[in-house]
């Protein structure tokens, strides 16, 4: 049962914007509940993707850097832990623990990203 929470928890993860690689994990999971595949996709297919529709790119900035190191770091604190132990029940707090843990983690191997990017419309 637990093992079923975690892994389902994990998979929200992988909704973040990939970095130049698919991760196809819960893909059944994915497509049934939270985003289509058809969503997944690199800075660089975005950019494409928003050129056909007739938008042009202005800037894209990734903000990873400033963003996971922090809150996986924040998280795994003992208080931190503590918290969302108190605060969630015991499955669920530990589940955010670890999530917090592999987000930092998949972000230093370069597989996610937190991107901003900004489309003008051509014409």
């Amino acid at each position: 049962m637990l093992a079923n929470f975690v892994s389902r928890l994990i998979a929200l993860i992988m909704l973040l914007v990939l970095k130049d690689q698919h991760i196809l994990i819960h893909e059944r999971y994915f497509l049934k509940r939270h985003m289509p595949k058809d969503n997944w996709m690199s800075i660089e297919e975005m950019k494409v993707i928003l050129n056909k529709t007739g938008f042009m790119i202005d800037t894209t900035e990734s903000a990873g850097r400033d963003v996971y190191p922090g809150f996986s770091h924040y998280n795994l604190k003992p208080e931190s832990v503590r918290n969302a132990i108190r605060t969630r029940g015991i499955k669920i707090g530990l589940a955010l623990t670890f999530i917090s843990w592999l987000l930092g983690y998949v972000y230093r191997r370069g597989m996610i990203d937190y991107v901003f990017l900004r489309a003008i419309k051509k014409g």
